[in-house]
């Protein structure tokens, strides 16, 4: 059954809808953050990284969409980028995020690079990021006539009786997603831990694209999935044209993984008589990563919701 408004089962819980993130997400966590922080207002804006992250997206997306002179787009991302305060409950997020904006690096060559003669690229690890994901975003987009801000999605699923909503970073002939890893402090002799690029698309971004395309594809629109990531040491593209975990058979496993997840959260709230009772069905991991990140205010509540 497919609803035009939100079922009195969902919205007492100021739950409205469903979202590859929150699928992501353990079931305490997606509850707590639906019920409990969200309609108090408890919201944060994230570590270094994510900052990064969304910093970086703006540089790319002012480049290619509205055609701004590189430099001014990365200008632009940098002043957002300096207006990240670093939580006070994140030990090393100050460190973190000085690193990135500072840190003047120089990327090793390889052989080949070395008896070329290609010259050295160095800059911060802010810079190298953000001209890796532009340089993986042409690369991904290249023939395309434009580049577009990518549209709000929302979609039904068949035995799922509330949307999912999603937003596609990038247009252009495609389904274009950015995604950036940054260094961390660390006790090493560098200083720092330096990530790598995936070897295969993530889970959580093969569901994210699956919706998307899905959307599309019930629009009548068949187009590929470009999915980028961005270090500073490089990017890496894949392209759903000729990788295996963005086709068919993957897309159509990670839709039914979503749908399962929503199914059992709908399941929950179907039975459960009040917020009590529903927070009783879950058992809370505090140990777990995306619970770590959290401030103080939201673990001290949730300690005494998940009793």
């Amino acid at each position: 059954m497919a609803y035009d408004f939100v079922p009195n089962w969902a919205s007492r819980y100021s739950f409205d809808a469903h979202s590859p993130s929150g699928c992501g997400r353990p079931d305490d966590l997606e509850f707590f953050e639906k019920c409990i922080a969200r309609p108090r207002g408890m919201r944060w804006p994230g570590n270094a990284a994510m900052a990064g992250g969304r910093a970086a997206e703006t540089a790319v997306n002012l480049a290619t969409v509205h055609n701004e002179p590189w430099q001014n787009a990365f200008r632009s991302a940098l002043a957002e980028y300096d207006e990240h305060e670093s939580p006070a409950h994140i030990e090393n997020d100050r460190d973190k995020h000085s690193l990135i904006r500072d840190y003047v690096h120089t990327v090793k060559q390889s052989k080949e690079e070395k008896e070329a003669g290609a010259p050295e690229v160095s800059g911060t690890f802010f810079e190298l990021v953000c001209q890796n994901l532009l340089a993986g975003t042409l690369e991904a987009t290249k023939g395309a006539n434009r580049i577009e801000d990518g549209r709000w999605v929302s979609m039904q699923f068949d035995g799922v009786e509330l949307d999912f909503i999603g937003q596609i970073d990038l247009e252009a002939g495609a389904v274009v997603e950015l995604k950036t890893s940054w260094p961390s402090p660390a006790d090493t002799r560098s200083g720092f831990r330096m990530p790598s690029l995936p070897t295969a698309p993530r889970p959580e971004h093969v569901m994210q694209t699956a919706l998307y395309r899905a959307w599309l594809h019930r629009r009548e629109e068949h187009v590929p999935v470009k999915l980028i990531y961005a270090t500073p040491a490089g990017f890496r593209v894949f392209d759903s044209d000729s990788c295996d975990q963005l086709g068919d058979a993957a897309m159509a496993r990670a839709l039914e993984r979503m749908c399962r997840i929503a199914r059992k959260r709908e399941h929950l709230m179907k039975r459960a008589e009040d917020l009590d009772d529903l927070f009783a069905f879950l058992s809370p991991d505090f140990s777990h990563f995306m619970w770590r990140d959290k401030p103080p205010e939201y673990l001290e509540i949730a300690r005494r919701i998940f009793k």
